[in-house]
């Protein structure tokens, strides 16, 4: 089990690993499903180490928490994954008629055995 935010230390820091194409899906509150972006556009702030930024084609920045990566790609091969409820995608929650903020569901480990060529 390797958590998000591992992974992408790697990538950013491990150069050996670190060669190559990288993708982060992530889950779009607002779109409803995965968004795909490169890795080059994302940035990691040090003040923030829980989120990754991206801009938006607007010009609008935007901060997205580790844990709404879904999936991790180099070279367009799936390298990570988190696994998905049995309900399909949904929100971490939903604001109900009356301004009530009800959780769905929240899980946060996942498992993953590292493929021995990326040793």
């Amino acid at each position: 089990m390797a958590p998000i935010h591992e992974l992408l230390n790697r990538i950013r820091w491990d150069p050996e690993f670190g060669r190559g194409t990288f993708e982060l899906g992530y889950f779009d509150r607002v779109e409803g499903r995965v968004m795909i972006v490169p890795s080059r556009e994302v940035a990691f702030p040090e003040d923030d180490p829980q989120a990754f930024r991206l801009v938006d084609t607007e010009g609008r920045s935007h901060r997205v928490p580790f844990h709404r990566v879904r999936e991790v790609y180099k070279d367009g091969q799936r390298i990570w994954h988190r696994p998905q409820d049995t309900q399909n995608e949904k929100p971490f929650g939903v604001l109900t008629p009356g301004g009530l903020f009800t959780i769905l569901a929240a899980t946060s480990s996942v498992k993953y055995i590292w493929p021995a060529n990326l040793w």
